[in-house]
């Protein structure tokens, strides 16, 4: 099947479900996951594929909350891309760790506390999924 630009999407699954085309860049979560960095600050332009590759970092280490233990979904979105083939390394990351990814991009107020708010309401959503 033909890929397809998907502009806008930034989740991770979504392209690989809808066949969109997708730059690997899985290649770039072990060094990312290996550094000992305390901080890590990404400074990319708008449309740079920021988001969409935090999401596949946060596909590729999430634990299957309903089958915990099981890597196989995760394995499956990965098996085309580089990080696949180094097989130590994903038995030892690859749907092993508890996630909590958060992202600002659909935040917009005009104050700060009306943006205080969507953030505490984006937080309280969130953490349903953890109960």
């Amino acid at each position: 099947m033909t890929k397809r630009l998907l502009p806008g999407y930034v989740n991770f699954v979504e392209f690989i479900h809808e066949e969109g085309f997708v730059i690997d860049r899985s290649a770039a979560i072990k060094p990312l996951l290996l550094s000992d960095v305390d901080v890590l600050i990404v400074t990319r332009p708008h449309g740079f594929g920021k988001t969409c590759f935090f999401d596949m970092l946060r596909c590729f280490l999430q634990v299957d909350r309903e089958t915990p233990g099981n890597t196989q979904t995760n394995a499956t979105l990965f098996s085309d891309f580089a990080i696949s083939k180094d097989k130590p390394f994903c038995d030892a990351f690859l749907g092993r760790i508890p996630v909590i990814a958060l992202s600002f991009q659909h935040i917009q107020s005009n104050t700060f506390e009306s943006a205080a708010s969507a953030f505490a309401n984006k937080m309280v959503r969130m953490s349903s999924d953890f109960r």
